[in-house]
Parts: C-alpha cells; structure tokens; sequence
C-alpha cells in the first residue's frame, strides 16, 4: 500500500512538473500569424533586425501564414513584406507575445491590419522608421521654423500616445531616448535646409530656431548615435569657415566641445572609420590617427581601428600616384573576359558601381554628360564597372555604351580586389589610370564634383 501512494505521489509531482513546464513554456513562445487576401500563391519575407537574415514564410491555399521565432532573438524588429507587392510593415515582437497581420493586395495602399498582444509596439517602430523622418530638404526651406516643428512635434506626440498604451518599462524608456534624440536631430535638419537652398553666406535667422538650437546637449550618447553631434559641427564649421569640414577637422571640434568619455569614444571611431574609407592622403591619415589614439579610451574600439589602419596605411603606400595599379578582370555585355590594363586611352576614369546603389544612379547623370562633353576627345575612355552580383541585374541598369563610355561587370575576384586591394568599402567609388596602367588616383572626383572638369583640363 504504501509502495503505491509513492508512485502516485511521484506520478502527481511529475505531472505538476510538466504542467509548469507547459505552462512557462506558453508564457514564453511567440506566435506571429498572418493572411494575405486576394493573393492565391506567394510567400511573405521576415527580414530581421539586423538587416541580413531573411525568413521565408509559404502562404497555404488560404493565404495564411505562421511563423514562431527563435526565443534567442527576442525580442526583436521585423520587416514583414508580401513578395511581388509594394506592402510591407514593421513589427515588434517579444517573449509570449501573439501577432496577427492581415494584407490586403488589392488595397497596397491601406496600412495592413495588426491585431494581438504587440499593436502599439510595432506601430511604434513602423512610426519611428518610416514617418518620423526628416522631410526633403527642400521642402523644409520653404517653411518657418514654426511650422516645420509642428510637423515634428504632432508626429513625436502620436508616438507618445501609443506609449501610453505599452506595459515593458524597458521597452518605453528605449523608444523614449531615441525618439527625442531623433525628434531634435529633425529640427535642426531646418538649418541644413537653410544652408543648402536659402543661403550658404548667411545663417538662419528664425529665433525660434536658435532658442531650440542653445538647449541641445551635445554631450548625450543619444545625440551622437542619432548624428546630431555630427550635424552641428559640420554646419557650425561651415558658417565659420565657409567650407565642408573633414573627418580630422570634425574631430578636433569634437575633441574640443566634448566632454563625456563615452561620446568622445562613439565619435572619434566614427570619424577615424570615416577617413579610413575615404582619406587618400597617408600624411592627413596619419594626423587623423594620432588625435584618435590620444582621444579614444574604448580599448575594443582602439583595436579595431588600429587593425583597419594598418591594412589602409600598407593599401595607401601601395596605391601612391606613379605605381603600377593592381589589375582588374571584367566581363563585356558578351560574355568576354579582359584585363583593365589592356585599354590603352591616355586617361581612364573607372566609375565603380552596382545597380541597387541610389548614389551610383545619381551618378549616372553626371557620367552621361562628362561622356558627351569629351566624345570628341579619344585621350579619355570611361569605364563603368558593376559589382552586382547577378549579371541580369547589372543589364537591367547599365546604360548603354558610347564610343568612350563602356560597361563592365566585375568577377569575383575582381571584387575581392576592389575590397580588399583598394579598400574600397563604399560605392560610387571612382578611380583615374593612364594609359601605361599606372595610378593617377584612387580616390578620384565623383562626376558630379564641380571639379571635375578641371581635373581633366589639368590632365589633358
């Protein structure tokens, strides 16, 4: 008898074991679900917080879809599109939550439709990434201060109101600083306007403005991670000097108006990776890099720099004008492989670029007219070479070519030159050869620099 009230006994504390488990176990999944209407077969992208992974989500005859994240990346941002459509939304998504979205594809245009545990959440974050940004610039110079900053403001409010509705303490305190840092980086965004469609001589002249401008605390990480801290003392510099200020020059107004270690720290690696991805000049490099050392504490920081600038200072040294380039194999629209070096016009100007890159496009404007301003002048051939992945993809967008304009696609080992030869990191990239395959620079003007034109008379 007393054998079986033991295993009973073990059998109830067994079962109450696993019925906790259960329990904390449904506390904790999440469930995300959706339905797609008026769409019969497709699948829905999850692109994740960091911007690389990607998830795909099979819709069933009904249109319906599940997905349950791992708990390790929670709680996390996504990005939830339905393929082949313009609809896509923001969602947030935490331990135990349940979300459901429902698309209407005959309706792009219509917000879709969330319901669950997470709603205010994730409209906050679709808010904060796709409405509380800064308008064109252009548009914002035609406005008073005032008017503008109640745009601003009306939009800071809404997000505020959908706090109010969130229970993780966390959560609101994070969504909080962000979006006053992001709120007084769109306000100053009217003395940028100013500058760049009003005047560049003279400066706002609104008070309203300037009585925003004198409370900002440029000692707050929140300011440096939003590129406030930045914006200030680019357009400070600019009114004073009357000129675009560099990574070095940013960085000793910093060192000089800075105070707070931690902003010190995130701001003198930003500008030092700034120059390392940009300054062709080994002597400015070498300045930039001795006011880092003395500035910078974040010893995690300090390594990674010193690491890039060693690899930049060797790449520098090998890429002075008057050395033999590192030669590059592209492919024509054809199919047919050839080596950059076997093009033999006095000066070749390499426009490195790819087909998904805005700036690259822009670009493009400016390349098509420097071709036809020198379609008489056989001494200069410009080469466009992409470092699109997919061949199709370069088609699609390559111009066509000109008798001293042509299109390339780079291979890949071509692009791992690129990248880790002439540590190019960042596209438009432009580069200047002569006809003896020998280095002019490598850090050329972009064909919209209104220098462009004499760089080349000087050259020609």
């Amino acid at each position: 008898m007393h054998t079986v009230r033991l295993v009973v006994l073990e059998i109830s504390v067994l079962l109450f074991v696993l019925i906790l488990c259960w329990i904390r176990g449904g506390r904790e999944n999440v469930i995300f679900s959706g339905k797609v209407k008026n769409l019969d077969s497709g699948v829905v992208l999850l692109y994740h917080e960091d911007g690389i992974t990607v998830d795909t989500l099979r819709l069933n005859k009904k249109g319906e879809f599940v997905y349950k994240p791992l708990l390790s990346d929670l709680p996390g941002v996504y990005i939830v599109c339905v393929q082949g459509t313009s609809m896509f939304t923001y969602i947030y998504l935490r331990k135990g939550c349940r979300l459901h979205c429902f698309f209407d594809v005959t309706h792009p245009e219509k917000v879709p439709i969330l319901s669950g545990d997470v709603v205010a959440e994730s409209k906050i974050i679709h808010i904060m990434n796709e409405e509380f940004v800064c308008l064109d610039p252009e548009m914002i110079a035609q406005q008073s201060f005032e008017r503008y900053a109640k745009g601003i403001n009306d939009k800071y409010n809404e997000v505020i109101l959908l706090l109010r509705e969130t229970h993780d303490r966390k959560f609101r305190q994070e969504v909080l600083t962000e979006l006053n840092a992001k709120r007084d980086y769109n306000l100053y965004c009217f003395r940028a306007a100013y500058k760049l469609y009003v005047s560049r001589e003279t400066d706002v002249q609104d008070t309203a403005f300037w009585n925003f401008a004198q409370k900002l605390d440029l000692n707050k990480i929140e300011n440096v991670k939003s590129g406030l801290l930045r914006m200030v003392i680019a357009w400070d510099f600019q009114n004073e000097y009357g000129k675009d200020a560099s990574d070095l020059e940013i960085l000793q107004e910093v060192n000089k108006r800075v105070y707070n270690q931690k902003v010190l720290d995130y701001m003198s690696e930003e500008c030092m990776l700034s120059a390392l991805d940009n300054e062709s000049s080994l002597e400015k490099l070498s300045v930039m890099y001795d006011l880092f050392m003395k500035i910078c504490k974040d010893c995690e920081a300090l390594s990674r720099v010193r690491e890039k600038y060693k690899k930049v200072r060797r790449t520098l040294c090998r890429l002075v004008p008057g050395k033999e380039m590192i030669d590059l194999e592209v492919v024509d629209r054809d199919g047919n492989h050839l080596k950059l070096s076997s093009i033999k016009n006095d000066i070749i100007y390499v426009d490195i670029w790819s087909s998904w890159c805005g700036p690259c496009c822009y670009e493009m404007t400016f390349l098509e007219e420097l071709a036809k301003k020198y379609e008489n002048n056989s001494r200069l051939m410009i080469i466009s070479l992409s470092t699109d992945d997919s061949k199709k993809e370069w088609l699609a967008k390559a111009p066509a070519d000109k008798s001293n304009w042509k299109q390339y696609w780079a291979t890949e080992h071509t692009r791992e030159i690129l990248e880790n030869e002439y540590n190019i990191s960042a596209i438009p990239h432009f580069m200047l050869f002569d006809g003896n395959g020998k280095i002019i620079d490598t850090h050329a003007p972009c064909p919209s620099d209104k220098n462009i034109d004499k760089l080349f008379h000087n050259l020609f």
